[in-house]
């Protein structure tokens, strides 16, 4: 089978390079083309031969799409894909592996870089198009980042089930991977990140500190790569960008305007979701508090607040909108406490709590501190239980 793939390949070679017709008899598969770069690696074919061969595909390849209205030849294009060189050097602690060929059009150079750092799970690839120093780079860049934008936007519509184009155009699962597409002219150089979630790590981690969605301070280690996402927001905030990515359209317009936008929606959604509002004492201003926090009351409402000049502003639950202390069930609960209690200080609290008052307003009636009221509430609270 080897031999088969040998002969054929070399009698690809062998047809003149304008005669597209005889050379399309000669389409090769991926698997073919695998199996001789198999071959070159265990020495049973020459890389010159595989480098000659791929060359040669890639050539008809830019001929059918755009080198024939061009008015390219096929020799013309061959010529400019076997102008490569190869480097490896060290730079920055990262290992890099380079290879340059000749651009077609415009004029200038086509760049891939491998790096590789001490983590064996990070690998950066770079793809860079390098044109003259006098190119319009900024016009330029807008019609390539757009093209560069949409490819992967459409690829992860068009496979949603497939993990291999899901990790490679989103986020992988196992490695951290990073692919930069670059243009650049002379010094000045724009680039575009994927997979798409790297693109956005500042917007996800932004969106993380904003929307608070878990009672617990655990906060994601800026180090560890968003694969190893440990908090409930930024899983959230992952999803949310997956989805809007997967339901782009191109009447959207912008495709990063689009994506920021349903992220930071669906954030703060699951936000009200989880949150109620309150009025702070302190500043008059209306904000929100995770639910989850509001029912822990063992401390939590009961925890003195300050304003900024550094006077009492109550508790938090003394801000609470819809003042539960008046509630019905609030007070036949309160009530229930003040029957069991013995000290008349505890029930000259619990009756003023009763009826409405805050903590702050107890603790000036009683001619105590407002955190020696909230202690003694908690105290109270923790007596039915008992």
């Amino acid at each position: 089978m080897a031999t088969l793939n040998l002969i054929r390949f070399e009698q690809f070679l062998a047809i003149p390079t304008e005669d597209i017709a005889a050379r399309a008899q000669f389409a090769f598969s991926h698997s073919e083309t695998d199996e001789l770069h198999t071959l070159a690696v265990n020495g049973e074919a020459s890389w010159d031969l595989y480098h000659q061969v791929n060359n040669a595909q890639k050539a008809d390849f830019i001929y059918r799409n755009s080198g024939q209205e061009r008015g390219w030849s096929i020799g013309f294009i061959r010529e400019q894909l076997g102008r490569t060189a190869y480097r490896h050097y060290s730079e920055g602690g990262e290992d890099i592996h380079e290879w340059i060929s000749g651009r077609l059009f415009p004029k200038g150079w086509h760049i891939e870089r491998i790096r590789s750092q001490k983590d064996p799970l990070r690998i950066i690839q770079e793809v860079e198009l390098a044109f003259s120093p006098e190119t319009d780079l900024e016009e330029l860049w807008k019609q390539q980042r757009l093209e560069f934008e949409q490819e992967g936007i459409e690829l992860l519509q068009q496979f949603p089930d497939n993990q291999f184009v899901q990790d490679l155009c989103f986020l992988p699962g196992d490695q951290n991977m990073e692919v930069r597409f670059i243009i650049s002219a002379g010094a000045r150089r724009k680039e575009l990140i994927f997979p798409i979630a790297l693109r956005y790590e500042p917007l996800l981690k932004k969106l993380e500190t904003t929307y608070r969605l878990e009672v617990t301070k655990q906060r994601s280690d800026p180090d560890k790569p968003l694969q190893r996402a440990s908090t409930e927001e930024l899983q959230e905030a992952l999803t949310a960008l997956s989805f809007a990515a997967k339901t782009y359209d191109r009447s959207e317009g912008s495709i990063t305007a689009y994506m920021e936008m349903k992220t930071t929606w669906h954030m703060k959604d699951r936000f009200k979701e989880r949150s109620k509002k309150i009025k702070d004492s302190a500043t008059g201003k209306t904000r929100r508090i995770l639910k989850d926090k509001l029912e822990r009351t063992g401390g939590l409402l009961d925890d003195p607040r300050y304003g900024k000049d550094g006077s009492d502003a109550g508790t938090l639950e003394d801000t609470i909108e819809d003042r539960q202390a008046e509630s019905p069930d609030r007070r036949i609960f309160l009530q229930e406490i003040l029957d069991s209690l013995v000290d008349e200080t505890d029930r000259k609290i619990v009756h003023l709590r009763r009826d409405g008052h805050t903590q702050k307003e107890i603790a000036q009636k009683l001619g105590r501190t407002q955190p020696a009221i909230a202690k003694r509430l908690k105290r109270i609270r923790e007596r039915p239980s008992r």
